[in-house]
């Protein structure tokens, strides 16, 4: 009986973890052609950023990967904001950024460049 309880009690300390886990709900994109610039605004609450954050975040142009960026915090509670370099990006191009939650979760957002 104490082997069961036991069981319950880890498997409901590990579900409630990811009940409060949650992909980023909104990502915000912004090319400036001129500098060549890549600003990303996701947002995604947490409570404590230092153990709640966007983990992991990817850029693709035209399917192609080309940054795979990992953190270990968020900049704050509500969003996270990078800018990345990208020389090559021409009109019609097709960006893809892919953020993934430290916990569980991931969401993308996907611009034409015009």
């Amino acid at each position: 009986m104490k082997k069961v309880i036991l069981v319950v009690m880890v498997l409901s300390l590990m579900l409630s973890q990811t009940a409060f886990a949650h992909a980023p709900s909104k990502i915000d994109l912004e090319y400036n052609p001129e500098t060549k610039m890549l600003t990303a605004t996701i947002f995604h609450s947490v409570e404590d950023p230092g153990k709640h954050y966007i983990a992991e975040i990817t850029v693709a142009v035209n399917g192609k990967k080309v940054i795979e960026h990992r953190a270990i915090l968020q900049d704050d509670k509500e969003k996270q904001l990078v800018s990345y370099r990208l020389p090559g990006v021409k009109r019609g191009d097709k960006i893809t950024v892919e953020a993934a939650c430290s916990i569980n979760g991931v969401n993308d957002a996907v611009m034409e460049i015009e």
